[in-house]
């Protein structure tokens, strides 16, 4: 684009967005069924942890800075929330299963484009920076934006 700018790469995204680098606040968590899931998320540590925040169950987009304590460890602020956001990556599903472990930048060609990050019209399992999902390159979802980036070097 001008100037440089571009969409970030889904990878670019989950490091600048996330409130930590590993899955949920400094600890990765894995679920041994749907249960454990759905504990985790609907009234469990996940749950806690986003009242803590200052979430209540928001049903519409927020001003920018509605939450000024939720920093993330990087020191970036309003950065997650309000829309999932369009990245550069194609998508598909099964990318992952073969994806090499340092910068995967998604497939080469497809049909469909990726979104990172959850928004409000998404269910509190779907609030988090590593949530994808996808849509065609004409679609305008009302939950989903995007932002210009621009390589520092």
């Amino acid at each position: 684009g001008i100037d440089s700018r571009r969409y970030p790469w889904g990878n670019d995204w989950d490091f600048s967005r996330a409130n930590s680098a590993s899955y949920w606040a400094q600890q990765t968590i894995a679920f041994q069924s749907g249960a454990d899931w759905d504990a985790f998320w609907g009234s469990g540590e996940g749950a806690r942890l986003a009242k803590e925040k200052g979430i209540q169950g928001e049903v519409l987009t927020m001003p920018v800075d509605s939450f000024p304590h939720a920093v993330s460890p990087y020191g970036l602020f309003s950065m997650a929330g309000n829309a999932s956001e369009w990245v550069q990556d194609w998508y598909d599903p099964n990318y992952y299963q073969n994806a090499p472990l340092t910068d995967p930048t998604g497939p080469v060609r497809g049909a469909i484009k990726a979104m990172r990050g959850g928004s409000w019209l998404k269910p509190a399992a779907s609030l988090r920076t590593s949530d994808r999902d996808w849509g065609t390159m004409d679609s305008r979802p009302s939950g989903t934006g995007f932002r210009c980036a621009k390589d520092a070097y």
